[in-house]
């Protein structure tokens, strides 16, 4: 497991913690030649022993007259707000850039480049022994955008002066490139960047061209550089790699380096945070990351520790699941290089029977550029991107569909593959959404190209970002394709009258049709079951429609989602689609209406035995919670203490259904 994030937390605003905090893990420094810089000293740090030292350089924003900007981004924000920075032995040395008086910040921003002189003079001064004890054979550099572009840059000019980089979002020159065999390179970059693009470039060159233009030089780096690509990222991810929330520990990677010393290197390998599911007979995929230096991870050797015995397919780098039953497993993955030094981590998983507490119950595609919510994630649905431009690309977003998360600091982590890197506590339009995306700040972009892009994604919701326990997870695959499906679905939907469903769909193409199959979810749009056949229609028309009807007893949202099955095997899913039963029995009574004596009333409610009532503010705070059970026919609600204003019922997962007023 990797060391947990954000457990050194300050309060917001000038409190004593704070002070005390920032004065003993950054403190500000300046150069003899007038270069504040903030520095980290772990406690462990008594000056006696040689200590490794991490240089890193900030982006354009943090550009100000004021150090502080240079404080609360990036690599020292890591720092300022992890614990686990103490676990390294390693002092963090941070050079700051100041705007020139009376320049607009940004004009300056734009045009400016670091200087390696400048940083040169920052590093001498701090390697003096005089100041501390670095050990000269152990310096790394790392930076962000402006910052990763000048690490290159000082890199290049003193190339005997670092043995790692680790450079994000950057570009750097390629004609001396071959210059730094004697540098170990981990470079990330967003597959989707549009400012420093990751590949190509004039004259500067993107991660992809730079890493693989070192690993052909004629005499080509001591480890092989590595590119990792931050899937569906744009010009962000850095946050996320430095609180090792991404799940690549880069400190430990650094740590290992040394120069002149080739002893081979051990691999790394992580499986993330540990998750909680609801027993589903969806499929669970736990993806690893794993890199090996100077080498390669040549097997993956899973094992299970505990809970009831599940059969899985071992030797691959992503293991998949069915959970049959509620239970707490176990489970541990080694990986083995082409040296044949090992590596291994493991993680937990808790199957539950309900979601109680903190939950995801769904996920949403999002058309960002309409505000529009296309539909619910289907597990092993195929969305096509045909007809999309770029900047529409870069407005779709997945959505977090949440219960039971009340607090203002909660918080859903969403992974993609094995990139963990994708955070978030922005609610989405005040409702019980979280946004991959941050509420369009273009992080998720799916891959637009020629091949299909498959991801698998998990959101877990947690009660507050600092929290350590997860609450429920829900995860789903969905594959992107720029083709056009072999089914035109051009409409779906379905109405209910009298406990009777009728879904109507119709297409404009099907190549190679053979069926549709219908599928229903009884309150949970994840737990779809096959329920009809509808067989292709032999029309000549332009357009082919279709109907299905069924009866329905349940007073819950009720999901429907069509299948198109081609004569090949192939399979195209719809958007899923839900809808409510109006019969009069799934109706709640209330009263009285407004209420004035302290006392609301609910009854009608044999329907919805082994549910949650809840009463909800207009804020979208849960306020009460009780549990119907069948021992009456209604509740009574104690609202004495509810402030005059109007307020929502809701029962179980259904959108709130009664609005009432409490005048008391």
């Amino acid at each position: 497991m990797m060391l947990k994030r954000l457990t050194s937390v300050c309060c917001i605003g000038l409190c004593l913690a704070c002070t005390l905090l920032n004065a003993q893990n950054m403190s500000v420094e300046t150069s003899p030649g007038g270069t504040e810089y903030l520095i980290f000293v772990p406690n462990s740090y008594d000056g006696s022993t040689a200590y490794p030292l991490l240089l890193y350089l900030h982006g354009a924003s943090a550009i100000d007259f004021d150090i502080a900007e240079s404080r609360g981004r990036g690599l020292p924000k890591a720092v300022h707000r992890n614990s686990f920075f103490q676990d390294y032995p390693m002092i963090i040395v941070a050079p700051h850039v100041n705007g020139p008086p009376g320049t607009p910040s940004n004009n300056f921003n734009n045009d400016y480049e670091w200087d390696p002189g400048m940083v040169n003079e920052v590093l001498d001064h701090v390697t003096n022994p005089v100041n501390y004890n670095i050990d000269p054979d152990r310096i790394f550099g790392s930076g962000i955008s402006l910052g990763a572009k000048g690490i290159w840059d000082y890199a290049l000019t003193y190339p005997d002066k670092m043995i790692g980089l680790v450079p994000i979002s950057g570009s750097a020159p390629i004609d001396n490139i071959c210059d730094l065999d004697g540098v170990a390179v981990w470079a990330f970059h967003g597959e989707q960047d549009r400012i420093i693009e990751i590949e190509g470039g004039n004259p500067r060159k993107g991660s992809k061209t730079v890493v693989e233009t070192m690993n052909a030089c004629v005499s080509p780096p001591y480890l092989d550089a590595q590119l990792t690509t931050l899937i569906a990222k744009s010009h962000d991810g850095w946050d996320e790699v430095y609180d090792l929330s991404s799940g690549y520990n880069i400190y430990q990677w650094l740590l290992a380096l040394r120069k002149n010393d080739n002893t081979n290197y051990s691999p790394i390998v992580e499986l993330g945070e540990n998750k909680r599911f609801v027993l589903s007979s969806s499929e669970i995929q736990l993806n690893s990351f794993a890199i090996d230096p100077n080498g390669i991870v040549q097997s993956y050797n899973w094992g299970q520790q505990a809970g009831p015995g599940l059969t899985f397919v071992d030797g691959s780098p992503n293991l998949s699941l069915n959970f049959t039953q509620t239970g707490n497993y176990k489970f541990s993955l080694q990986v083995t290089d082409d040296e044949m030094n090992t590596a291994s981590d493991t993680v937990e998983i808790e199957i539950v029977s309900s979601s109680a507490g903190p939950a995801v119950t769904d996920l949403l595609l999002l058309d960002g550029e309409n505000d529009q919510v296309i539909g619910s994630i289907g597990n092993d649905q195929t969305v096509s991107l045909a007809g999309y431009d770029e900047d529409q690309l870069r407005e779709l977003d997945i959505i977090a569909v949440t219960s039971n998360l009340n607090s203002s600091d909660a918080s859903v982590r969403f992974t993609l593959n094995n990139n963990r890197n994708f955070n978030t506590q922005n609610n989405f339009q005040a409702k019980p959404y979280y946004s991959m995306g941050d509420n369009n700040r273009r992080q998720f972009v799916p891959n637009a190209g020629p091949d299909p892009a498959n991801y698998f994604i998990t959101a877990t919701a947690y009660e507050d970002r600092n929290a350590i326990t997860p609450g429920i997870a829900f995860s789903t695959s969905v594959t992107f394709t720029s083709n056009p499906l072999p089914v035109q679905l051009i409409s779906f939907d379905g109405s209910i009258n009298d406990g009777q469903v009728t879904l109507n769909w119709a297409t404009s193409e099907e190549i190679g049709n053979s069926h549709f199959e219908v599928y229903e979810g009884v309150g949970n749009a994840k737990n779809l079951k096959k329920i009809g056949r509808v067989p292709k229609s032999n029309s000549e028309a332009a357009i082919k429609s279709y109907s299905y009807s069924t009866v329905v007893s349940h007073c819950e949202n009720i999901y429907y989602q069509i299948k198109s099955v081609d004569f090949d095997g192939h399979v195209d899913y719809s958007d899923i689609i839900n809808v409510q039963n109006d019969a009069s029995t799934c109706k709640l009574n209330v009263f009285p209406h407004p209420v004035t004596q302290g006392f609301l009333n609910v009854t009608n409610m044999a329907p919805y035995t082994g549910s949650m009532l809840k009463v909800i503010s207009l804020q979208g705070q849960t306020l009460r919670e009780m549990l119907i059970t069948s021992e009456g026919t209604g509740v009574r609600i104690d609202t004495r203490n509810l402030q005059t204003g109007m307020y929502f019922l809701q029962v179980g997962n259904l959108k709130p259904e009664k609005i009432f007023i409490i005048n008391n």
